[in-house]
């Protein structure tokens, strides 16, 4: 009778670390609710609000629709202080930049802002908006939130998911 193999020194932890990886990835890549093509938008302002990120940020988006297509899209990032991500994000608290790859980083999301809004009008569903490289976390709180907005106007959600 053979005896049971036991996992040598290591191996055990290492595969409890790639299946708590495997999971948390796997979490974070759940969509949530998701738009209805077929279904039309209805006319009106609607507004939607991502989840707060790991900073306590979170994203705002108002939408208007006009003739069933999105025709405006306003959209702010408000962080954990209630203060507008704007061109003193990534300012130290005297107002100065204190770390420039990091000023530039933010600057670079927050330029992002009116780009994912016009793009939103142009391609009408918040998931077929491009990202813009290092802006990713600014597009993620977009889209959640326009997807939150839109299923509003579609009557098929809640637009704060928060």
């Amino acid at each position: 009778m053979s005896q049971p193999t036991r996992p040598g020194p290591g191996r055990l932890p290492r595969a409890a670390a790639w299946s708590a990886l495997v999971l948390a990835l796997a979490a974070g890549c759940s969509a949530g609710p998701s738009l209805d093509r077929d279904r039309p938008f209805q006319d009106g302002v609607f507004e939607g609000r991502s989840a707060p990120d790991e900073e306590g940020a979170i994203g705002h988006v108002t939408i208007t629709v006009r003739q069933g297509a999105v025709a405006q899209v306003d959209f702010v990032v408000v962080g954990a202080d209630g203060q507008p991500k704007d061109e003193t994000y990534g300012l130290d608290s005297t107002g100065q930049i204190a770390n420039q790859a990091y000023y530039r980083q933010a600057q670079a999301a927050v330029a992002a802002f009116p780009v994912y809004a016009r793009q939103l009008v142009e391609v009408g569903y918040p998931e077929d908006v491009d990202v813009i490289s290092g802006a990713t976390w600014a597009h993620d709180q977009f889209v959640e939130a326009a997807t939150a907005a839109l299923l509003e106007s579609q009557d098929l959600g809640e637009s704060d998911p928060a």
